[in-house]
């Protein structure tokens, strides 16, 4: 095989093995941007979410500590009289005032028995070996803020203690729901979906809805269909259980799931979030794409200019050696016809036998 062959046939393969490798790494590359991007999506819900949560968490509790110091509130568990309190007026007020569009009042005295409830007319009843966080607080006499699920669904909960002139009368709790939250995630283009894990479903016996997904209660949602398609599609259990974020291709949704555990830190609550692919901004990763392939087309260039160089300096190479070759051989060659002749000229002017000159030597 001749150099300039083997010479293309080794181009040739370093060419293919190039394309091959930037092609992979044209699409690790490519997958690894997009992977960055979804993940910055996902923890700006995640973030948001926590920022609001926190918030509500302390305009309950800001809300509840201006109630525990209401004159009405004192008045009302020191003459034990609790006709007249009338704070579903103020639950009222704030539902039509501020974002705080779903919150009840509850007031209980200083042995545990609750004597009233803005949403119900049930009172009369101890709470005592019934709700820990509220026992804690009738003991310890602090102020408590959590979030927990109880009968009725998973809420803020902020309980404060109520005092006249240093003596404990008893205590004040708000309670909210995560409504007014998942309203203002849809201000960022982000649709939610609030469960209750399944293992909370035989306490939830008070439920406003009997909306279930396989055993996880609907503690709150958006009212996104594609969001509610995509996670029965790909199951509860499934969603809930990645770490990052959840591509659906079919509905085109990104999917995040923030997890919210109780106070013995077991699984309590989702928050499954989604954003539509098509708002979420990929500018970067398409710039990067173009850089990219930039990139590897002069690498690709570079290199087939540098293979041709050497294809050229090999080619020149052989043609030379060729050129010598063939000089060595007419000189040579002339050589042997130069002897040949001169054998010829000897044998025509000697005899062959006795080598001496003949006749036309002489002539």
């Amino acid at each position: 095989m001749k150099i300039s062959s083997k010479v293309t046939i080794v181009g040739f393969i370093f060419l293919l093995i190039y394309i091959i490798i930037g092609f992979i790494y044209f699409t690790n590359s490519i997958e690894t941007l997009y992977d960055t991007r979804y993940k910055e999506v996902s923890q700006r819900m995640q973030r948001e979410l926590d920022v609001l949560i926190k918030e509500k968490l302390e305009a309950v509790l800001l809300l509840n500590i201006a109630l525990a110091q209401h004159h009405d509130i004192k008045i009302m568990l020191m003459s034990k009289n609790y006709k007249d309190l009338e704070l579903d007026k103020y639950s009222q007020l704030l539902r039509e005032n501020t974002s705080l569009n779903n919150i009840w009042f509850h007031v209980v005295d200083n042995t545990g028995v609750s004597r009233y409830r803005s949403w119900t007319p049930q009172r009369g009843d101890s709470l005592i070996g019934i709700r820990k966080e509220m026992a804690e607080v009738l003991k310890e006499q602090k102020i408590y803020s959590i979030i927990s699920t109880g009968k009725f669904d998973m809420t803020f909960k902020s309980i404060v203690p109520v005092h006249s002139d240093e003596k404990f009368l008893g205590v004040v709790e708000t309670i909210a729901r995560f409504n007014s939250i998942v309203k203002k995630l849809q201000k960022y283009n982000f649709e939610t979906l609030v469960l209750i894990d399944k293992s909370y479903k035989e306490q939830l016996s008070d439920t406003l809805t009997d909306h279930y997904i396989q055993d996880y209660y609907i503690s709150s949602s958006s009212g996104s269909k594609k969001l509610m398609d995509s996670v029965v599609s790909h199951g509860v259990e499934s969603v809930i259980a990645t770490d990052s974020y959840i591509i659906d291709e079919k509905n085109q949704l990104l999917l995040s799931v923030y997890l919210l555990k109780d106070i013995e830190e077991k699984n309590m609550g989702y928050f499954i979030m989604s954003a539509n692919l098509s708002d979420i901004d990929i500018s970067n990763v398409h710039n990067s794409k173009k850089r990219i392939i930039l990139g590897l087309v002069l690498v690709f260039i570079i290199i087939t200019g540098f293979l041709t160089y050497l294809y050229m300096v090999n080619y020149r190479n052989f043609l030379q050696r060729q050129q010598k070759e063939l000089e060595e051989k007419v000189v040579k060659k002339t050589q042997e016809l130069r002897e040949k002749s001169d054998e010829m000229t000897h044998l025509a002017y000697h005899d062959p036998l006795t080598k001496l000159p003949n006749r036309l030597l002489f002539r």
